[in-house]
């Protein structure tokens, strides 16, 4: 898995994920294709992006890996997901 996720300053739903392996991170933007998401890695462009294609853009994501979407999307998605928990946790007074 990436090793590391970092939201891209003042551009909501976009993030820098580190590459499992040396080289620069990949842009995550989770809101692209009907909430599928895009990443500019080459897993993505050269296969997911194809998959998702070949299903008039219905997302695939069960099964593993998910047919439409890279591991960096799925590491953006929890990141997010953790975000929105952990802020539902302190704004919530009925907790």
């Amino acid at each position: 898995m990436p090793k590391s996720v970092e939201p891209v300053v003042g551009e909501a739903y976009r993030y820098w994920v580190e590459s499992s392996v040396e080289g620069e991170p990949y842009l995550v933007d989770v809101v692209e294709l009907n909430g599928n998401g895009e990443c500019t890695c080459g897993d993505f462009t050269c296969v997911k992006l194809k998959q998702l294609r070949l299903n008039d853009g219905n997302i695939i994501n069960h099964g593993y890996p998910n047919a439409t979407r890279c591991k960096h999307i799925n590491s953006a998605l929890l990141y997010l997901a953790d975000q929105v928990i952990q802020h539902k946790i302190k704004n919530d007074p009925y907790q």
